[in-house]
């Protein structure tokens, strides 16, 4: 996982609860020295304070501590989308849906616990983690986010591939993290499935709007929801 860039935390093997306290560290970012683990100054000082010592390190003293641990990953500290496909949820159906028209690129997958899929991308600009983000069963996990992975019992690597890029209309789909973001449909349930449908129709194209199109796209659906949903 340090090879491949990735910043890994120890967790329960069963439970999956983290082991250590990681919100700062996922928060600022890792920093050797005096201010390795602010939130545990002990464990800072055995790190030789002052020395600019790799994350490694603070693998090495935690898995040294819990040598049966799990593992999960830091998705936001790791520059990381992963999407978190649920069978259980009907993850696979929505999966297959997003992806009719627009494929995603071949990456690192794991399969995990319940049967589904981590599929790991990279990216620049971190996106809200959130539940059913790309549809029903299937989450995202980035911003202050946890993916779960080897050596966790029930996970499996089962693509040993280069984590690809994520694309750029997966990561407008999902919306930039720190920015609150409710799906229409979700605030204002309707009853008339007709209107319904307009809505939703007119929400997903906003959100998959390019750059620069944003306020063309947002008139445009504008007008189409209101001829379609006229009281």
């Amino acid at each position: 996982l340090l090879d491949l860039g990735l910043y890994p935390i120890p967790v329960d093997p069963q439970t999956r609860k983290p082991l250590v306290r990681w919100g700062a560290i996922d928060r600022l970012g890792y920093r050797p020295g005096a201010e390795a683990l602010p939130e545990n100054p002990e464990l800072g000082a055995r790190l030789h304070v002052g020395e600019r010592l790799p994350y490694e390190s603070l693998v090495f003293e935690w898995w040294d501590e819990h040598p049966s641990a799990g593992a999960a990953i830091l998705t936001g500290l790791s520059r990381l989308l992963v999407v978190d496909v649920d069978p259980r949820a009907g993850g696979h159906h929505s999966l297959a849906r997003l992806v009719a028209a627009r494929p995603l690129p071949a990456t690192r997958v794991v399969r995990t616990r319940s049967g589904g899929l981590h599929l790991y991308y990279r990216t620049a600009t971190l996106v809200k983690s959130a539940t059913a983000a790309l549809g029903a069963g299937v989450d995202v996990k980035s911003h202050r986010g946890l993916a779960f992975c080897p050596p966790t019992p029930g996970y499996l690597l089962l693509e040993r591939r280069r984590i690809a890029q994520a694309p750029d209309w997966l990561i407008r789909r999902c919306g930039p993290a720190g920015r609150s973001r409710r799906r229409r449909g979700e605030s204002l349930p309707f009853e008339d499935p007709r209107v319904r449908r307009a809505v939703e129709h007119a929400v997903e194209k906003i959100l998959d709007a390019a750059p620069g199109s944003q306020h063309d796209t947002v008139y445009g659906q504008a007008r189409y929801a209101y001829k379609h949903c006229l009281d």
